[in-house]
């Protein structure tokens, strides 16, 4: 597999900027119509609640929509019907169970489905204490269908289904998972963190992963020359995207 840069950078313009500390680290996804989701990682809690850390903007920079989407986001992705699937950290979820931000909010849940209005439209659900989510590796999302992975037992999960399919790829601690289909691909794990990363390509089966073959791609150098801790991966569909400082990177199954 190659990864090839594309050395782009993605600006927005914004009338004011959004009232979040200047320190957040803001994610962002498209919308239909040309809008735009802002979310800042984390949300701090004051008197009156959560801090709002959710900002719609539409097309000519101006924000139309405000809300709270949970705190310690991991994954934020948007689907092409506009909703965008959020995956949380160990961190908030595990704060969001003994803290005063109550049991409905959507942290707890470890994955939720928000529409354009910010509202949830799905909230993940374990059907035993296996399945809860501790801390969302990654979750991709397709044309049709979107998939979690998570800690700890590293199910894949087919969600937005009222009866979600679970597999066990026996494949721990992933940076990401490509999915085309049946077939399937796990970058890297816990026996691949370093420069080159592994690459387990296979096919679903009725319950886990079968693997049909194995291999490895490099990663650019990291800002601090250590392993590839620093990227960030993006999984949609059959393309992983790599991000490393302004670079941008994109593979594919098909070229693997």
């Amino acid at each position: 597999m190659t990864l090839q840069s594309t050395q782009e950078s993605i600006r927005i313009h914004v009338d004011e900027p959004p009232p979040v500390s200047s320190e957040a680290k803001m994610l962002i996804q498209p919308l239909p119509d040309g809008e735009v989701l802002v979310a800042a990682r984390d949300s701090a809690w004051k008197r009156s609640g959560p801090e709002q850390n959710a900002f719609v903007l539409n097309a000519h920079g101006a924000i139309v929509k405000t809300g709270y989407v949970g705190n310690d986001i991991r994954v934020f992705l948007s689907a092409p019907n506009g909703d965008t699937w959020l995956g949380y950290g160990d961190r908030g979820i595990y704060g969001s169970r003994k803290g005063r931000r109550g049991s409905l909010d959507p942290t707890q849940s470890g994955i939720v489905r928000i529409n354009k209005e910010l509202e949830i439209v799905e909230r993940y659900k374990a059907a035993s204490a296996e399945d809860f989510i501790d801390h969302c590796y990654d979750i991709n999302v397709g044309l049709i269908d979107a998939y979690g992975y998570f800690y700890e037992s590293f199910e894949l999960v087919r969600l937005g289904h009222r009866l979600p399919r679970i597999w066990q790829p026996n494949v721990p601690g992933a940076k990401a998972f490509l999915i085309d289909g049946e077939a399937c691909a796990f970058v890297g794990g816990y026996d691949g963190n370093s420069r080159p990363v592994g690459l387990r390509e296979g096919f679903l089966s009725e319950t886990g992963f079968e693997l049909v073959k194995e291999s490895e791609f490099w990663l650019p150098p990291s800002e601090d020359g250590n392993s590839g801790h620093p990227h960030h991966f993006v999984s949609r569909g059959p393309e992983l995207h790599v991000f490393q400082g302004a670079d941008w990177y994109r593979a594919s199954m098909s070229e693997a």
